[in-house]
């Protein structure tokens, strides 16, 4: 019921992001998305490295970090329509302004090309990802 009120906006950004998958011919995973967690489980995702799950969608996760997906489902829930202008707005702000540089772990992930500030820098240290890699996961190296 929350997300067909509170959480509309990401279930109507997850529909839409459902929509592109099959589009494109990506397959849905009936077994998962029928587990009762009130999930939709796409088996290819948009990057073969990363899962993305957009309001109740998930997209290229496997059981080893369905839990980190299920925290984003979480927090979309309890954030309702805040959620997904809080996520780009902190991609913003981290992209342009690293704070995250004070506390990133520079030894054993250092950020040495343009695509590791994203990979390695911007994207584990948003509010949504850090939370989710706490309960569950290591973030990208």
């Amino acid at each position: 019921m929350v997300d067909h009120t509170w959480s509309l906006l990401n279930t109507v950004a997850g529909a839409l992001y459902l929509a592109l998958h099959l589009v494109f011919g990506h397959q849905l995973d009936r077994v998962v998305s029928q587990g009762g967690s009130g999930r939709v489980n796409v088996v290819e995702g948009v990057s073969p490295r990363y899962a993305t799950t957009i309001g109740t969608v998930c997209a290229g996760s496997s059981p080893g970090i369905q839990r980190h997906e299920d925290v984003h489902i979480l927090q979309a829930r309890l954030l309702g329509p805040l959620y997904l202008p809080l996520v780009a707005l902190n991609y913003v702000l981290f992209t342009i302004a690293p704070v995250w540089l004070l506390w990133h772990d520079h030894g054993n992930a250092p950020i040495n090309r343009f695509t590791r500030y994203f990979e390695i820098g911007v994207y584990p240290h948003v509010w949504n990802e850090a939370i989710a890699y706490r309960i569950q996961g290591t973030p990208p190296r």
